[in-house]
């Protein structure tokens, strides 16, 4: 006689979910997405949504948007902030199995230095001219600001930062030539940050005719 043995199936391994990005930026005001993907069993599991350093899981609000559909599940900010930043993490939870969580997902929100000012500083002799550009609030460090003459050159210029009550950082470049100026000069000065995906530039012009008096501003803003 022959005896046949039932065999129960083999344990099916839950495999990690798959989170990504794993490294995410926006600027101040901006939207942005996470996701993550899982595997499907015999039922469709719980997706949670939680920040590191935080006991409860996230909730959708006016700002924040959470879909999930079978094996995947998004996270979505609505005009970002400065406290949004953070390590976010996607948790899935299959019925008599162990919570699986994602690899996580950085968020940096940048705060970007525009608008930009140059002005000249009053008060220096008629054979001098001295400029001084400045940045809006912005965030992170660092921010590189560089002057040109007519393009060309990179002139020296002395820069100064200052760091507000809410943790943003505004800086300053002052720029001075201990000479005349031919009218038509124009100086520019040039901010680059990582909020910018070129640099902005504002340009100042000599007035022709009225050398050291500045005449006119241009300001040129990436898109």
């Amino acid at each position: 006689m022959t005896i046949s043995r039932a065999c129960a199936p083999a344990e099916v391994t839950l495999r990690k979910v798959k989170q990504f990005p794993k490294l995410l930026s926006v600027t101040r005001g901006g939207n942005v997405s996470m996701f993550c993907m899982f595997p499907i069993f015999e039922e469709t599991p719980d997706v949670y949504w939680r920040r590191r350093g935080e006991e409860s899981f996230l909730e959708p609000d006016s700002r924040k948007r959470i879909n999930t559909n079978k094996g995947t599940s998004s996270f979505k900010i609505l005009n970002a902030s400065l406290a949004d930043a953070g390590v976010y993490f996607c948790e899935v939870k299959h019925r008599r199995r162990s919570i699986e969580n994602g690899g996580g997902t950085q968020l940096t929100v940048y705060v970007s230095p525009l608008p930009l000012k140059l002005i000249q500083v009053e008060g220096i002799s008629a054979d001098s001219l001295k400029l001084v550009c400045k940045t809006a609030a912005c965030y992170p460090e660092p921010i590189g600001i560089t002057w040109r003459r007519d393009g060309v050159e990179n002139l020296t210029s002395i820069q100064t930062v200052k760091k507000t009550a809410d943790g943003l950082y505004e800086v300053s470049s002052s720029l001075e030539e201990a000479h005349p100026v031919r009218s038509g000069v124009v100086y520019t000065c040039l901010v680059s940050h990582v909020s910018l995906p070129v640099p902005a530039s504002v340009n100042y012009t000599i007035n022709p005719g009225e050398t050291g008096n500045i005449c006119r501003s241009e300001t040129s803003v990436p898109t």
